[in-house]
């Protein structure tokens, strides 16, 4: 998931002891916010992205009309950052085979994924490059930046043990940076008619839960917060970020819901089912997320708010993969187990699966990118029960 990737030893540190946590409780009550969807579409090939020339972009679906390409600025933790990481002075890192090895050019990149991730996929449906990430030098800001940190959450405190990663604060900042130099480099009122037409890619609060508030002795506990509690905090912090972009000029907005956490095989691998207080807080957490949604649509009336459900799709295939033409959920295709033990993190040089796009899960946290690939297809171009209350490809069109 979007949770740190460590090196084996600090890995073990930083995640073993939540399966106490995750199997303490396994109330099979949890609120499902919508239906399960359909994994694939029977139209996907008449939505589809063209170049064109001119440097413009002609979406099917939509007539003759011929629309400039907009940007795309991702926000987030590790299942979106592209390498933001391997500049920083951090452990979660995957700036090493195998990790990167079905990429487009079968070289590490700082994905945590044996390929793409959800918003290259969407980059390729927009007619872009991939966003880079921000902090590399040769980044065309004009078309995108990725601004995603691995093991970073909403809050500053997540992953701070992990050491000098960019939490959701220092993503925004770092955003505000960028228009600066757009401004300077292409004049205010085109920096502003871009940003005004990008989309907005966040997908966090991951980390804050299960690599925050459910380590043992954090210091939400200690604190006393409830979990239901905990979550009102992330999502106040996180309106609070979103309003600081909508004020920045951004207007088009996606927002990742969280995935079901306890299904990754980190918590879900001794028991072969996902563990539910996990998945409960997740689900809880995205009715929380799709009421601040429908908040922001009625309070900042110029701007779209998408909510992109990971939830279902990703829950449904977790629970049966077989039927979804994956062989395990509980396994991950990359062998974890290092010559220190075992890892949530491929370890250099692992050895992986024969055939990666058979497996859910890369490694013991994160999806391949077979799994990515369907989410964004269903972000893209799906109904209301995957994306709501508009797609990406209608939103792009606007």
């Amino acid at each position: 998931m979007g949770y740190c990737a460590t090196p084996i030893v600090i890995a073990i540190s930083c995640f073993a002891l939540l399966l106490e946590h995750a199997y303490s409780s396994r109330a099979s009550a949890f609120s499902k916010w919508t239906n399960v969807v359909e994994l694939v579409d029977s139209n996907d090939n008449d939505t589809e992205a063209h170049h064109v020339g001119g440097g413009v972009l002609k979406i099917q679906g939509f007539g003759n009309s011929v629309r400039s390409k907009p940007a795309l600025y991702v926000f987030g933790d590790s299942i979106v950052d592209s390498g933001n990481n391997n500049y920083l002075n951090t452990i979660s890192r995957a700036d090493y085979l195998p990790y990167g090895k079905d990429f487009d050019t079968h070289q590490p990149t700082g994905r945590f994924s044996n390929g793409r991730l959800v918003p290259d996929f969407l980059a390729a449906y927009m007619g872009i490059t991939f966003p880079s990430p921000y902090l590399a030098s040769n980044t065309n800001i004009q078309q995108g930046a990725n601004f995603g940190s691995a093991g970073s959450g909403i809050l500053d405190s997540t992953g701070s043990a992990l050491g000098s990663i960019m939490p959701f604060s220092q993503q925004v900042q770092y955003f505000q940076d960028m228009k600066q130099r757009l401004q300077h480099n292409i004049g205010e009122a085109r920096a502003n008619e871009l940003i005004s037409n990008a989309i907005i890619y966040i997908s966090n609060a991951h980390n804050d839960i299960a690599n925050n508030y459910y380590l043992p002795n954090s210091m939400a506990q200690q604190e006393g917060l409830s979990i239901e509690q905990f979550e009102n905090l992330l999502i106040s912090d996180l309106s609070k970020h979103i309003e600081v972009l909508h004020n920045e000029g951004a207007r088009k907005f996606v927002i990742e819901a969280l995935l079901p956490l306890g299904c990754a095989p980190a918590f879900s691998r001794i028991s072969s089912s996902c563990a539910e207080n996990l998945v409960e807080a997740a689900s809880k957490y995205n009715n929380l997320l799709r009421a601040l949604l429908a908040k922001q649509r009625r309070t900042f009336i110029d701007a779209h708010f998408l909510l992109a459900n990971s939830f279902d799709p990703f829950y449904a295939i977790a629970q049966n993969p077989q039927y979804y033409g994956f062989v395990t959920s509980t396994e991950p295709c990359c062998n974890t187990q290092g010559v220190l033990g075992a890892s949530v993190a491929c370890p250099r040089g692992a050895s992986t699966c024969q055939n990666d796009s058979e497996y859910v899960f890369w490694d013991m946290l994160h999806p391949t990118s077979k799994i990515y690939s369907i989410l964004a297809s269903k972000y893209w171009s799906g109904t209301p029960s995957n994306i709501s209350p508009i797609n990406i490809r209608q939103l792009v069109s606007l």
